[in-house]
């Protein structure tokens, strides 16, 4: 191919299907193809009147089922459920509650039985301030010895009864103690909800009002310990979070308030 005599774009002596630029005196590397094609814009389709699904998200939360912990984005769970999928309460709210309602009950009781309690540690006090005055030390280690255990016994079964009263009364009539209702958590049935009926409430507190008798109880007192122990860990490993004295009474403690059916 003869070369050309002035500057501009010719055909490429090394590939006939493209133009290569001539600077007046040699060939350059600049290159670009003989012709463009150029393609029509496709017609645009009429909307399709088929129903498309919506996409499926691979991150999202598989639905809960019943009974079964609901599982988070992440794939972990966000707690247990009742049969009808209402949450069960924590077991730290159940603690927090229990710790709020024995302050209360122990402090009715000592509204109702503080006198005997006073008299049951009256000689023990005045036993240790005469040992402490003549500095007898064997005096002092006996005070305790003073103790009136029938004022005592008393005593403990007027704090015993007030705690019955004030869980039968609390649960029958919203199925939550003051210390509950703070928390926003209550109790119901395992089958239904609802606020507690007698029956239910007085299985409940039995038990427990049987664990703390067994632990003021001589040689009984290590069986009502265990039991409340027992009691008060099982819900840790247990599927629906219950206490033993919820076994008993076939109940459960969620989040939220009970309504009257």
């Amino acid at each position: 191919m003869a070369t050309p005599d002035r500057a501009g774009w010719f055909d490429d002596p090394e590939n006939p299907e493209q133009l290569r630029y001539f600077d007046g005196i040699l060939w350059t590397t600049n290159v670009t193809p003989r012709r463009t094609r150029w393609e029509a814009p496709a017609a645009p389709q009429a909307p399709s009147t088929t129903p498309v699904a919506p996409p499926v998200n691979p991150y999202a939360a598989p639905p809960a089922t019943p009974g079964m912990p609901p599982m988070t984005r992440a794939g972990f769970s966000a707690g247990p459920t009742t049969d009808d999928g209402v949450p069960l309460a924590s077991y730290g709210l159940r603690v927090a509650a229990y710790i709020i309602d024995g302050i209360i009950a122990g402090f009715l009781g000592m509204i109702a039985g503080g006198w005997f309690l006073w008299q049951a540690i009256a000689p023990v006090r005045a036993a240790f301030e005469a040992a402490l005055a003549s500095g007898d030390p064997e005096g002092i280690n006996a005070a305790m010895t003073n103790l009136d255990l029938r004022a005592l016994a008393i005593y403990s079964a007027i704090a015993l009864v007030v705690t019955m009263a004030y869980q039968l009364f609390f649960l029958t009539r919203w199925s939550a103690t003051p210390g509950k209702l703070l928390l926003n958590i209550s109790v119901r049935r395992v089958s239904r909800p609802g606020v507690l009926d007698f029956g239910s409430a007085s299985r409940r507190v039995a038990f427990m009002t049987l664990l703390s008798a067994l632990g003021n109880m001589p040689y009984l007192s290590f069986v009502g310990l265990a039991g409340t122990v027992a009691d008060l860990i099982w819900p840790l490993s247990d599927r629906r979070r219950q206490t033993l004295h919820d076994k008993v009474a076939d109940t459960v403690v969620v989040v939220g308030r009970q309504s009257r059916r």
